[in-house]
C-alpha cells in the first residue's frame, strides 16, 4: 500500500467551530451552525488563541529580527511605524548632500525601491526617516523629503519596506549588538525594570551593554543603556510574536497541525455549558482537552539545555 505522500493537511476557522459544535451535541451529522453559533463560537475561538499566547515561547512563534539605530533616546515602542523590522539592507553614500537635498549617491541600490523607508545618517548625529520617491536612477536615490540637516559622504543608510516592520512583540527572549561594518555580534543583557531605573546618565551615548523591555497593552517599550553613539551598530533580536487572529471563515490556524485537535477541544469546552452538558461530562471533556493541550505543547517549546545559576547572597 503507498501512503498519500502529502503532508498539508490544514483546517480553517468554521472546520473548527463545527467540530466542536459536533463534538457537544449542538449539531448532528450534515448540520451547519447558524450565523450566530458562528459569530458566537468565532469570537471564543479568538479568545482561545490570545490565551494561547501565555503558554511561553512556543518554537513556530519565535523569529529574529532587527532594530535599527535611533537617536536621542533612550527607548524606542515597537510597532506601528518603529523602525523594527524583519530584515533590511543597509549601505553608504558616496557624496555629501546639503540640507534641503531631495537625492543621494549610494554606494549600492541593491534592494531598493520605491516607496521604501530609507533613514540617512546626517551630520548633526540623527537619522532622518522619509521614503523612497521613484526607482534609483543609476546609483542615485530619490527622497520624498528634502534633508532637514545634510549628510556627509560615507554617511551610513538603511533601506527597509514597511511590510517587513515587526507586529507589537510580546516578549524579547534575546539581544544582541550587531555592527554592519566589521560584521561582528555581540550580546547585551536583559535587566529588570527596577535595575533599568537605577541607572544613572540616561544621555551617555556609547555602545549599548543592557536592554530592559516593558510590555504594554499597546505598545512593547524597548529601552537600552546607553544611548546609541553610531549608525554601524543596530540590535538583532529573538522575540514571540503574537498569534494571529481567525477574521475570515477560510483563516487557517496560526498554529502547527499538532494543535489543531487541542483547538478545537478547548472551544468545545467552553460550548459544553450552552450545550446543556452534565458536569461529569464537562469534567470528561476538559480532561481530555488537557490531554490533547499537554501534547501539543510538549512539542513546541526549545530542547535545548537550560542553565540555572544561584544568586549568592550579600
Amino acid at each position: 500500500m503507498a501512503t498519500s505522500g502529502s503532508i498539508n493537511f490544514s483546517v480553517s476557522r468554521d472546520d473548527l467551530i463545527l467540530a466542536a459544535y459536533q463534538h457537544v451535541g449542538l449539531l448532528g451529522e450534515g448540520d451547519t451552525p447558524s450565523s450566530a453559533q458562528t459569530s458566537e463560537a468565532a469570537l471564543l475561538l479568538n479568545m482561545i488563541t490570545k490565551a494561547r499566547m501565555a503558554d511561553g515561547m512556543p518554537l513556530w512563534a519565535l523569529k529574529r529580527g532587527y532594530i535599527l539605530p535611533f537617536t536621542d533616546a533612550s527607548s524606542i515602542s515597537l510597532g506601528g511605524s518603529v523602525q523594527a523590522v524583519t530584515s533590511y539592507v543597509t549601505t553608504t553614500t558616496t557624496a555629501a548632500t546639503a540640507a534641503a537635498g531631495t537625492t543621494v549617491t549610494l554606494t549600492s541600490v541593491t534592494g531598493i525601491s520605491d516607496t521604501y523607508n530609507i533613514g540617512i545618517w546626517c551630520t548633526d548625529n540623527t537619522i532622518q526617516w522619509t521614503t523612497v520617491s521613484g526607482a534609483p536612477a543609476g546609483l542615485v536615490v530619490t527622497l520624498a523629503t528634502g534633508l532637514t540637516v545634510g549628510c556627509a559622504s560615507g554617511a551610513r543608510i538603511f533601506v527597509y519596506q514597511s511590510a517587513n516592520r515587526i507586529v507589537q512583540p510580546k516578549r524579547i527572549i534575546q539581544c544582541n549588538v550587531d555592527n554592519v561594518l566589521s560584521e561582528s555580534r555581540r550580546p547585551i543583557t536583559q535587566i529588570s525594570q527596577q535595575e533599568y531605573y537605577d541607572l544613572s546618565s540616561y544621555t551617555t551615548a556609547s555602545s549599548p551593554n543592557q536592554f530592559m523591555v516593558d510590555v504594554q497593552l499597546g505598545s512593547t517599550d524597548f529601552y537600552i543603556y546607553p544611548r546609541m553613539a553610531t549608525t554601524d551598530e543596530i540590535f538583532s533580536i529573538t522575540y514571540h510574536r503574537p498569534f494571529e487572529d481567525f477574521d475570515a471563515s477560510t483563516d487557517t490556524p496560526d498554529f502547527p497541525q499538532e494543535w489543531y485537535l487541542a483547538l478545537m477541544m478547548e472551544l468545545s469546552v467552553l460550548l459544553g455549558p450552552k450545550a446543556g452538558l452534565t458536569i461529569e461530562e464537562r469534567n470528561s471533556n476538559t480532561k481530555l482537552w488537557q490531554y490533547y493541550l499537554d501534547l501539543a505543547l510538549s512539542n513546541g517549546t526549545p530542547s535545548e539545555s537550560i542553565y540555572l545559576q544561584r544568586e549568592e547572597p550579600f
